[in-house]
């Protein structure tokens, strides 16, 4: 799986806020591509890859448009969020060896996916459009089936004896809660006030610039 945005070394005194007179010429004038937004113990989330998990959680939920859209700070900041539940459910499904997810329910869970597409032509667009490559897709895919599975399965019990919804949710939170207590999570970058994050232009448009498809996975 390809692993998005680690920042560059080179970059760190830009970051950091150094003299100008520091920074090599041959860098002066460069911009961050990507930056590390949060972490989870050992996992690091970039702008990025938070960019491209909001979108597929929104098409996985039906919600192609906005998937397609710009994404504003506050569709950023509870895309975060979810993505650290969803990773943490995950990671702990794998520490205690459950609910591994077969090749035949990762494909069942693409094809899922591409159903809540008006078209299968509007779906490719959607993963040329923002370049999710094969591996990436099915990696976020598994995660998230994995992280739901464990968390269906955590609150079967409340289900089975007919709690509410309101009551399950509260359940929902006081599992990821406990997961959250035992765990190392950074929040290093808010989205409160950024503006959207404007999408993709279509792999053949003007405004994608040559070098910058020369850089699509």
């Amino acid at each position: 799986m390809r692993v998005a945005g680690i920042l560059a070394l080179p970059l760190l005194p830009l970051l950091l806020g150094a003299e100008t007179s520091s920074v090599p010429s041959e860098l002066r004038g460069a911009s961050l591509i990507d930056s590390v937004v949060a972490r989870v113990d050992r996992h690091p989330i970039t702008r990025s890859q938070l960019d491209l998990e909001a979108r597929l959680a929104l098409a996985r939920h039906g919600e192609v448009a906005k998937a397609e859209g710009p994404l504003g700070g506050p569709q950023l900041t509870t895309s975060l969020d979810y993505l650290i539940d969803q990773m943490l459910l995950a990671i702990e499904a794998e520490r205690l060896g459950v609910f591994e997810i077969t090749e035949q329910a990762a494909q069942a869970e693409q094809r899922a996916l591409v159903q809540q597409f008006p078209s299968p032509q509007r779906y490719q667009a959607f993963v040329d459009r923002f370049g999710l490559t094969p591996d990436l897709l099915e990696g976020s895919l598994r995660r998230a089936l994995r992280a739901d599975r464990y968390l269906s399965d955590r609150l079967r019990v409340q289900a089975q004896a007919g709690a509410d919804p309101a009551a399950i949710q509260v359940a929902a939170r006081a599992i990821v809660g406990q997961l959250r207590s035992r765990s190392d999570i950074r929040i290093l970058a808010r989205f409160s006030d950024s503006p959207p994050t404007p999408a993709a232009p279509p792999p053949d448009s003007p405004g994608l610039a040559p070098a910058a498809r020369a850089l699509r996975p």
